[in-house]
């Protein structure tokens, strides 16, 4: 799926690369003698994914997940580059932090890692971090993590602050105080269950304010893990009046509803938690129409002692990365979501989002490339997952679609038939 084509018609094309970039596109290319050819037949070549949401372990979290391990999981999944959320320890607030996680993603020499920083000093409710200085050393977006600014003026400040050098404000809107101690969607099924419940308006509430914030400032702002109906409704009412906003929404949000959590199976506990079927209906059909512009991974490494656990007491969070694209192509195979729109949402909204180009294959490009098999049906086996965790809510789904390739800067950093598990 390359310039010709945006509307998502497949065209038999080759595609020759040479020193990292994209030398020729074209039918029947002939290769020099010594090239290296991945067969493709059958398969989709497009742009390499962007993950606007990873946690990559490092530094601090090293038991969980380093960023050799989530690098080698985000090829395995068709992406060339993951954002790193700044929640590490030390938090990624300050140059030096930064500059750590580009030298190691540098050092594991496969997918990118694009650190995002810190909206605030510590990621607490106290001062702005400098943004400036951490723009200069490769910080692409400024991030709340999982805290949420509940002080309207900080973020105002904040998001002032961020349009000054460029760079988008990712925030996951959720109200601590109406979430409270939830731990699953408020319903029924919470209640029959015995769950605490996080309502809807936890999310909203906080995305209600955030939105209209960012249409005072004129900020970029991109609202991650969006998960409810109602949700979806105010991000096109902003859209349509002309904030300038980008909204993702994870793949286990897109796959599962509330039901999942029923047999009280810890890998089900997420932050926003599965909201109901009519949620998660709202989410596909928000995605389909670009509403929702990204699908994230989501991916949050647990180590066996944060899960094992009873449903209450297990921490929140799964991977993801090695799903997305099987999650997304799965709605694809049902009907639900076009080509053109599920390419578009991994590889081109990610970028700009971040305006980091536009994942169009051109000649002359950069060569990340993802290869990916449209008709291959697979179960979710965590242990054949190069994470370091093996925590997920997807895992005997059977999917389909499945990266057989990915290539970063013209080299292969994943190839199935050398990883096949």
């Amino acid at each position: 799926i390359g310039p010709e084509n945006q509307d998502g018609a497949h065209e038999a094309m080759d595609i020759a690369i040479d020193a990292g970039v994209i030398r020729e596109i074209g039918p029947s290319l002939s290769p020099a003698a010594g090239d290296e050819i991945i067969e493709c037949a059958g398969k989709i070549v497009c742009a390499g994914f962007v993950d606007l949401w990873t946690r990559v372990g490092e530094p601090g979290f090293e038991f969980r997940e380093d960023i050799s391990s989530s690098t080698q999981a985000g090829a395995a999944g068709g992406f060339v580059a993951l954002c790193a959320v700044p929640d590490s320890n030390p938090i990624n607030d300050t140059r030096a932090v930064t500059e750590l996680i580009k030298a190691k993603a540098t050092a594991a020499c496969g997918t990118q890692v694009w650190p995002m920083a810190a909206l605030t000093v510590g990621l607490a409710q106290e001062r702005l971090s400098e943004l400036g200085e951490l723009a200069d050393v490769g910080a692409v977006a400024a991030c709340t993590a999982d805290a949420w600014l509940s002080d309207s003026g900080l973020m105002r400040r904040g998001l002032e602050y961020a349009r000054t050098f460029g760079l988008p404000v990712v925030v996951k809107p959720v109200d601590a105080a109406l979430a409270a101690h939830g731990i699953a969607h408020e319903s029924p099924l919470a209640t029959r269950l015995g769950l605490a419940g996080v309502p809807v308006a936890a999310e909203t509430a906080a995305l209600a304010r955030d939105l209209e914030l960012a249409a005072l400032t004129g900020a970029r702002i991109i609202v991650s893990h969006v998960s409810s109906a109602r949700g979806v409704e105010l991000i096109a009412a902003a859209k349509a009046s002309g904030v300038n906003v980008v909204a993702t929404v994870t793949a286990n949000h897109l796959a599962l509803d509330e039901s999942a959590c029923s047999e009280y199976d810890p890998a089900a506990k997420l932050l926003p938690p599965l909201r109901s079927q009519q949620d998660c209906e709202a989410l596909r059909q928000g995605l389909a129409s670009g509403v929702i512009d990204c699908v994230v991974s989501d991916h949050d490494p647990k180590a066996i002692v944060d899960k094992e656990h009873e449903f209450a007491d297990a921490s929140p969070g799964a991977v993801g990365l090695e799903m997305v694209a099987a999650v997304v192509w799965s709605l694809v195979e049902s009907g639900a979501l076009t080509e053109a729109r599920a390419v578009d949402a991994l590889c081109r909204a990610p970028r700009r989002a971040l305006r980091a180009g536009d994942g169009i294959l051109r000649e002359g490009e950069r060569a990340d490339l993802c290869v990916l098999d449209p008709a291959e049906r697979w179960k979710v086996d965590p242990q054949a997952l190069h994470s370091k965790s093996k925590s997920t809510p997807l895992a005997g789904l059977e999917l389909v679609g499945r990266v057989t390739h990915t290539v970063v800067s013209g080299q292969k950093v994943f190839d199935r038939e050398v990883h096949r598990d």
